[in-house]
Parts: structure tokens; sequence; C-alpha cells
């Protein structure tokens, strides 16, 4: 029964220090994102020897990795809902042309 509490522990602190981290970056993302609309985008290159650019331009990449991922992933979903219903609409006429007997033998409703 420790264990369980431990990783019960363990999993909230996980928790709490990953909703600190989102909101760090949200922040961040906020600063870089004003800065860069405002054409003050050189102010990162000052702050810790440019790695914040360096990390505001891989945040930039993996963000849009992200969302191009996210479409991709819906579009799979929505052809794949396609299939699905092509085939039960396919099925469904098929098994309108069926007498109950044949139906019956085949043991499908």
């Amino acid at each position: 029964m420790g264990g369980s509490i431990i990783r019960d522990n363990y999993e909230a602190t996980e928790k709490a220090l990953r909703q600190k981290l989102d909101s760090v970056t949200q922040l961040l993302c906020s600063l870089c994102g004003h800065l860069e609309e405002t054409s003050q985008v050189s102010i990162l290159e000052t702050i810790d020897n440019g790695k914040l650019t360096k990390w505001w331009e891989n945040h930039k990449k993996a963000d849009a990795k992200r969302r191009a991922d996210q479409i991709e992933k819906q579009e799979r979903d929505a052809l794949r809902k396609q299939e699905e219903q092509r085939v039960k609409d396919v099925r469904d006429k098929v098994l309108k042309k069926l007498t109950p007997e044949e139906k019956r033998i085949l043991g499908v409703n």
C-alpha cells in the first residue's frame, strides 16, 4: 500500500509541475510572439547568449509540426468514418435485397 501513496504523490507532483511548465511556456510564447510582431525579436538574442531565440525557433517548429499532425489525424479520422459509412450503406443495400430466409441462412439481420 505504501507504493500506492508514493505513486499518487509522484503523479500529483508531476501533474502540478506540468501545469506550471505549461503556464511558463504560454508566457514565453506570448512574450516572444509579441516581440516578433513588433519587430523587436532581436531582443531575444541578448538573453542568455541567444538561448531564448533558439528555444523560440524550436518551439515554433514543434508547434507547427504538432498542428500539421493534428490536421493529418483529423483527415485520417474523417476518411475512416467515410469508409465505415460507405461499407454500412453497401451492407444495408445488399441486406434489403435478401429475403428473410436468405438472411436466416446467412446468419445476418
